[in-house]
């Protein structure tokens, strides 16, 4: 971990020095201010942050070139429920196939 030591004066400028111990940089702060005259100084604790690179691919097809047409979003906020699933009636599903029979129908009836 290291320190980070802000300053602003008035003939000095603003500046920073980053500084390995905190002695050091309390060190810095005192110098600044019997040296040098400057009255505004802060001390930041710097802990390095992990990240790491990760390779992003991104498609992109020109919908006017192509002549395709432009790609639409399916809507996924409704999902049957299992009591809701009875009641659903698919094209070529088992039970629309078999609607005289009786028995169980819906998405998973037999």
């Amino acid at each position: 971990m290291g320190f980070i030591v802000v300053y602003r004066g008035a003939g000095t400028g603003s500046g920073w020095d980053e500084l390995s111990t905190l002695s050091d940089a309390v060190h810095l702060v005192e110098q600044l201010r019997n040296d040098r005259g400057v009255t505004e100084a802060r001390i930041f604790r710097a802990d390095e942050v992990p990240f790491d690179f990760r390779p992003y691919f991104r498609v992109e097809i020109d919908a006017v070139s192509s002549g395709l047409p432009k790609p639409t979003r399916v809507r996924t906020d409704r999902v049957a429920a299992p009591d809701d699933a009875a009641s659903v009636d698919l094209p070529g599903s088992a039970s629309n196939a078999d609607a005289g029979r009786s028995g169980p129908r819906g998405l998973f009836g037999r």
